[in-house]
């Protein structure tokens, strides 16, 4: 009976071991980026300024199928429209009201996700540079609104 209580003992202890080892070989990452994390749907789009000075409009983009998502330190850019699917992965930085996006990359695991040199491929998701500075308007639980020089973007999280 002893040596059955020890082994029971001994057990517990290696389980417990074992879990306490596999814990701290683990990083827990967490993520501070409070409202902003999550899946964004671009809602409306508005043109502040047109190159040639003509008064911009606004657009109901509710059914573009592009996303902005945010997670830890990465960004993703989505594009579907039910046929065709495109992904951009960028890093960010968000500082108080200011939103950084940059070093962007199309998302292709089985060509190693290559790097975008031309902006123009960042146009369809209202970025304009392969390094952008978006001042951040409005950030609620349920709401973003990010604008540039010539856009304001209106996005609604999922």
């Amino acid at each position: 009976m002893k040596y059955k209580q020890f082994l029971v003992h001994c057990s517990s202890y290696i389980v417990l071991c074992s879990l306490f080892i596999l814990l701290m070989s683990c990083e827990l990452e967490t993520s501070d980026n409070g409202n902003l994390d999550g899946m964004w749907q671009l809602y409306a789009a508005d043109t502040l300024r047109t190159p040639d000075g003509t008064p911009g409009g606004s657009a109901d983009m509710r059914q573009s199928g592009k996303v902005w998502a945010f997670q830890g330190r990465i960004m993703m850019l989505r594009q579907s429209d039910g046929f065709h699917h495109m992904e951009v992965i960028c890093k960010f930085e968000h500082e108080g009201q200011w939103l950084r996006v940059y070093d962007p990359h199309f998302s292709n695991r089985e060509i190693d996700d290559p790097r975008i040199d031309d902006p123009e491929t960042l146009f369809p998701y209202g970025l304009h540079a392969l390094d952008n500075r978006l001042q951040v308007q409005t950030l609620s639980k349920n709401w973003l609104e990010v604008q540039t020089d010539e856009l304001r973007l209106k996005f609604r999280k999922y």
